[in-house]
């Protein structure tokens, strides 16, 4: 749910501008999209899913030996 608050309120700020796509309102909504855009790109390519899923799954696994009777 964190994750999409960011996202919505550039939107909605987008949309609320849209009818003077001059002011600069509207324009720094689309630099701030338009940054959203590259930061996800570039967390993407530091962090893959499957590196995540193994750390995690690492973890579980450590934790279930632990833990284990």
């Amino acid at each position: 749910m964190i994750g999409i608050i960011p996202g919505v309120l550039v939107f909605t700020n987008l949309g609320d501008k849209a009818l003077d796509v001059r002011s600069p309102e509207f324009i720094l909504a689309v630099v701030i999209l338009a940054l959203m855009v590259i930061v996800s790109i570039l967390l993407k390519r530091r962090f893959s899913f499957e590196e995540l899923q193994a750390k995690v799954l690492h973890k579980q696994d450590a934790v279930d030996k632990v833990y284990k009777y």
